[in-house]
């Protein structure tokens, strides 16, 4: 029987391509002359820059070296040296394949990251950062990404979580310094991944905040990028010290995105994918209306609330270009609950321009403040959106005239049982988002594609597990409503959609 050496080299190269796992190439490589000249390409197409805790090298290691790299875990050095990434940096060969290079400062598990007492090990190697500085030494670098923990600083404990926010600019610092240095604009492919929003209360001496918003390099560098993911985490408040809506520099983070991430980028961008852990378009606002891209092909939304029509209109504008759309864990807030007067402005989106109006001082939750016969229909407001999915995907259809590919579902990468990192087990924390977007799943309906917003308790949830008469009283119970029934009509009306993209493709 002829061996794997005996297919046509073309068939080969296409074979490494598709083997996920690095140790699985780095065997392959080591079976004969000709696959290692197959494989080194593939092997080396991506360099990773890991922090020196990391366990990705292990997979090299025998057994003894596991064992003894596990127990002396607080050593730095103990697991990953960056000279492997200086190394394959300056092999006259081996820095010609390098397209994609990845730094972490955290582990690549960092999003399962269990333990406390592990995440003060953020002392990084002062070689470690001038690997980063020297990220354009590759000439053939097209996509560059940073990886940050998806912990940031909470307000009870600023600087007690893994990438701190000393940790952050300390490590954006250097990545835009390196960035700068791409006059020639060979990076086309940007990913920022776990990118922290505003710090609190103006936590940092630093004006230009954890996230760099506004660093003057980040015009020139997102100018020229045809493809840009980004994935941003918020602060979480002290269980006893309020919600997590209440901090205010997230509102202030998210006014200035549009101008300062998005504006910069629109000449050349072909592809945007944006995620949050905290759901985007009621609250906190994002006003991507002001942005257009021209040139827009590929579009990909995480954790977005689409409330009126101002999110389908936008991604609309994008009908001449538009190729592919990807909408996902984005749900309709069908009902606008609040017990808060003129709590809405005149667009239809809550104000939230002012501290006055995220923690008022006459304001009190229900039930721990106000009395039952002092909340009535006098002091509640229920807002009912009429805006169902069947009509988007309708919509979609008949205008996106351009689309070839559209996805909707929630993508499994989410995790949003993920517990509060704060002291005695907090309650539930940041969602785990998706390291990329879906790419090979099919769609599906998902039930908590609809929600209602309850200011009582500053979240969306769903009817059937929030609304009670525990939380609020009897006397406003009929004004709430129950979840759009609207199932049948949501899947006929997606699989009209995507009957559609699949006569395209034909």
């Amino acid at each position: 029987m002829a061996g794997i050496a005996s297919l046509p080299t073309e068939v080969l190269g296409q074979i490494a391509a598709r083997v996920s796992q690095t140790s699985d190439l780095a065997n392959l490589r080591l079976a004969n002359r000709l696959l290692n000249r197959i494989v080194r390409p593939v092997l080396f197409s991506t360099a990773c820059l890991y922090p020196q805790w990391s366990t990705m090298y292990l997979a090299y290691a025998g057994p003894d070296e596991i064992e003894l790299a596990k127990r002396s875990r607080t050593s730095p050095g103990t697991y990953y040296n960056s000279r492997k990434f200086i190394q394959v940096l300056e092999h006259p060969e081996l820095r010609e394949y390098v397209k994609k290079v990845y730094i972490y400062a955290c582990d690549t598990n960092c999003d399962r990251h269990p333990a406390e007492e592990r995440w003060n090990n953020a002392d990084f190697h002062l070689d470690w950062l001038q690997s980063i500085l020297r990220i354009t030494e590759f000439p053939n670098v097209k996509t560059v990404a940073l990886c940050f923990d998806r912990h940031c600083g909470e307000v009870f404990d600023p600087e007690g979580c893994l990438n701190d926010a000393s940790v952050r600019e300390l490590v954006l610092d250097a990545f835009l310094e390196a960035l700068q240095a791409d006059t020639g604009g060979k990076i086309k492919h940007l990913i920022l991944r776990n990118l922290e929003s505003e710090s609190v209360e103006g936590r940092l001496e630093s004006g230009s905040g954890v996230c760099r918003l506004d660093h003057p390099a980040w015009a020139a560098i997102l100018g020229r990028l045809e493809k840009l993911f980004i994935s941003v985490v918020h602060e979480q408040n002290v269980p006893e010290g309020g919600l997590d809506l209440e901090l205010p520099g997230q509102y202030e983070f998210w006014r200035k995105f549009p101008s300062r991430f998005l504006l910069p980028a629109v000449d050349n961008l072909q592809s945007l994918a944006l995620y949050s852990d905290t759901a985007l378009g009621l609250m906190p606002r994002v006003r991507l209306k002001s942005v257009h891209f021209p040139r827009l092909k590929s579009l990909t939304l995480g954790h977005f609330s689409f409330v009126h029509d101002y999110e389908v209109e936008w991604i609309l504008s994008h009908a001449n270009t538009l190729r592919s759309l990807r909408l996902d864990h984005c749900f309709i807030v069908y009902m606008l609950a609040s017990k808060r007067p003129n709590w809405l402005g005149s667009d239809g989106y809550p104000i939230t321009n002012s501290r006055a109006f995220l923690r008022p001082s006459s304001y009190r939750r229900y039930p721990d403040h106000t009395p039952v016969e002092n909340f009535d229909e006098e002091t509640f407001t229920a807002t009912l959106i009429e805006t169902r999915w069947h009509n988007i995907f309708d919509r979609f259809g008949e205008k996106l005239t351009e689309l070839q590919s559209f996805w909707f579902g929630s993508a499994q990468g989410w995790n949003f049982d993920a517990h509060h990192r704060g002291p005695n087990d907090g309650g539930p924390g940041k969602p785990i988002m998706p390291f990329e977007p879906p790419m090979d799943a099919p769609s599906s309906l998902f039930p908590a594609r609809y929600k209602i917003w309850n200011d009582f308790d500053f979240e969306f949830a769903w009817k059937e597990e929030q609304i009670s008469e525990e939380e609020y009283p009897e006397v406003i119970e009929h004004m709430l409503k129950e979840r759009p029934d609207c199932d049948g009509r949501d899947e006929e009306a997606m699989m009209r959609l995507l009957g559609k993209m699949a006569r395209t493709a034909v």
